[in-house]
């Protein structure tokens, strides 16, 4: 009998041990994970378009400077094809890669691998694995993020730069350098403004935050102080981020504001008033665009209307809604589908719905349990969700609440204590993945 005790006490000891040591070097299995992930889909990821754009317009802004041509040039601002224009030119592949689309992919693979080491190396010491992982997970490892970033597009340079640097941003919360927290979102803000004007939105995640972390150093005078200097060092950077832009509105069309934008605006409304969700696949040897034509709007070809929506009706409101389950459920985790349309079930959409259902879960529980951190990811949700209403939705529309969703899911699994109704949880997630799916094959026929 003893001898038996002993060796079910020695095999649970080397269980825990094997278990302690799986953990131990889990940041650096997922660093390995990561880096072929990215390689993978920079060996096998195709684009047109947009893309195409970019990666010609950012070696053209490298050859020529900042008053680079193009007429989009006030439209679309300077630093995403500046990023992408220096991760083109960066000696990684580029020596040894001839074709310049896969050449940038491998750069930008390798890049971002580079700096997710980096910032594992840099924390490993400071955070607990837990904590490294209710960081990084939603961020530097999300699976749905990683393929994009080897692609020259708007929300791959927004991407390449938010994941790191929200990851710094978590890390500095669990650490309480909350002056650092207040200048690297609003510095993000300023940044990602750059990459495509739509992301300013953001900017009021960054300000509740930063309210929030005004309001616990309330009793700390000289702490208030230091934030309320590191926030404003934060806008001086972002200011100076828009000087260049200024700069070249002025040079192009003699005006700080481009007169593109309302053309362009209008263009945006009419696509979203028409369509549910776009996206571009390859079929039949080329690129195409995939149209979820509306079910509900009544538009008359040839009418004269004063707003893309003004025959719209009450047919506005399942369209809005479209285009906010558009906006936050994923298909496919790249923006050009290489592998032909799909088909609206996939592995990815399962795991996107989870994503979602568990990320509200997990931002409602938040609000009353770390308030700092709830408000602040239930606002970025809103503000994403709000900016894709009106819009013909491309998956990519959607990242800010797609990244909101998984920091609520990190929350719920690694921040916050277990849920009391665990069984339920697990149940409702079940059944909304199937009335999602449901919902995702029936937008799929409108084809």
């Amino acid at each position: 009998m003893q001898a038996s005790q002993f060796g079910a006490a020695a095999s649970s000891d080397f269980a825990r041990a094997s278990w302690l040591r799986f953990v131990a070097c889990l940041p650096w299995i997922l660093l390995v994970w990561q880096a072929l992930w990215l390689l993978h889909f920079a060996r096998s990821t195709g684009w047109c378009c947009d893309a195409s754009y970019y990666l010609q317009t950012g070696r053209i802004l490298w050859e020529q400077g900042l008053y680079y041509p193009d007429m989009l040039a006030g439209y679309r601002p300077y630093l995403t094809p500046l990023v992408v224009g220096v991760i083109g030119q960066f000696p990684v592949s580029t020596a040894v890669i001839c074709d310049a689309n896969l050449a940038y992919s491998f750069n930008a693979a390798v890049l971002f691998a580079a700096i997710s080491a980096g910032l594992t190396l840099g924390f490993s010491r400071l955070l607990t694995r837990r904590q490294w992982l209710l960081v990084s997970l939603p961020t530097l490892f999300n699976p749905f993020f990683l393929a994009d970033l080897v692609v020259p597009l708007q929300e791959s340079v927004t991407l390449f730069v938010a994941l790191p640097v929200l990851t710094l941003v978590g890390a500095s919360l669990i650490l309480g350098r909350l002056e650092r927290v207040a200048f690297l979102v609003v510095a993000l803000t300023g940044f990602v403004a750059m990459a495509r004007t739509s992301n300013a939105i953001v900017g009021a995640a960054a300000a509740v935050l930063c309210v929030f972390l005004l309001w616990h150093l309330r009793h700390d005078a000289r702490r208030r102080l230091r934030l309320v200097v590191s926030a404003a060092a934060g806008i001086v950077f972002a200011v100076l981020l828009v000087l260049p832009q200024l700069s070249i509105n002025r040079h192009h069309f003699g005006s700080l504001v481009s007169p593109h934008y309302q053309e362009i605006a209008r263009l945006q409304l009419e696509h979203g008033a028409d369509l549910m969700r776009y996206g571009t696949a390859y079929e039949d040897g080329e690129w195409k665009g995939i149209r979820l034509q509306s079910a509900w709007y009544d538009y008359t070809p040839g009418a004269a209307v004063d707003h893309p929506y003004e025959n719209a009706g009450w047919g506005v409101v399942p369209q809005v809604l479209a285009h906010f389950f558009a906006g936050l459920h994923v298909d496919e985790p790249r923006t050009y589908w290489s592998r032909g349309r799909p088909s609206g079930f996939s592995a990815w959409f399962v795991a996107s719905a989870l994503m979602a259902f568990l990320g509200t879960i997990g931002i409602a529980r938040d609000l009353r349990h770390c308030p700092r951190v709830g408000w602040t990811l239930l606002v970025l949700v809103a503000v994403s969700v709000a900016s894709t209403a009106l819009l013909a939705v491309e998956s990519r529309f959607g990242i800010w609440g797609q990244l909101g969703l998984a920091m609520g899911t990190a929350r719920l699994l690694f921040a916050q204590p277990r849920h009391p109704r665990i069984l339920q949880i697990v149940l409702l997630a079940l059944a909304y993945v199937a009335v999602a799916m449901s919902i995702n094959l029936w937008l799929w026929t409108y084809a």
